[in-house]
């Protein structure tokens, strides 16, 4: 049985790539035929394959890869904690808590910074569009009348493409309705 073993390893670290490392193509269909074979014989012998897995040599080989995802370890990973430190899972909640508060004043803060500028920048345009429309009317009262005419129509067109880029068109409310809304 050890040679077996000692065969397969020996048949794994050499035979089993080509220079370039990557596995040879006619071994593939070969190990695809093993694996079938091997899991045809593990489903009608599991508790053969226990005692193989209980082997030291194929213990080495067997891995295990453990993974989580969130911002809470996983409950056996709490109590692992536990044993070590006694209080590691109420600090690691704490930490987890203090980052969610921090990370929702920091969103707060954000969207408070952009309506800000929204309200700035809203605030600036009127501002604009005022003195423009003065200066307008005061060429028109001075006897400029095309030149007016022009600057009120600039203003209007982008005050137009403005109001126009901020709310939806009518037209695209009703292409976004669905049959049944209407």
């Amino acid at each position: 049985m050890q040679e077996e073993n000692q065969k397969l390893k020996a048949y794994l670290s050499t035979d089993m790539q080509n220079s370039t490392g990557q596995p040879r193509d006619s071994e593939d269909s070969e190990f695809e035929e093993v694996d079938e074979d091997l899991s045809k014989e593990i489903i009608q012998h599991p508790d053969a394959f226990t005692r193989v897995l209980d082997r030291p040599e194929i213990q080495e080989i067997v891995v295990a890869h453990h993974a989580f995802q969130g911002p809470l370890p996983p409950p056996y990973l709490l109590r692992g904690y536990q044993d070590i430190l006694p209080d590691a899972p109420e600090r690691i909640f704490q930490l987890t808590e203090k980052e969610f508060s921090h990370r929702q004043k920091m969103e707060e803060k954000a969207l408070d910074g952009a309506i800000n500028r929204d309200k700035r920048g809203q605030l600036y345009g009127l501002g604009a569009t005022i003195f423009t429309v003065a200066c307008a009317t005061l060429l028109g009262l001075t006897g400029h009348e095309v030149l007016a005419g022009t600057v009120i129509g600039t203003v209007v067109a982008v005050a137009g493409i403005f109001v126009l880029r901020q709310k939806p068109s009518l037209k695209k409310k009703t292409e976004d309705k669905t049959p049944e809304e209407e």
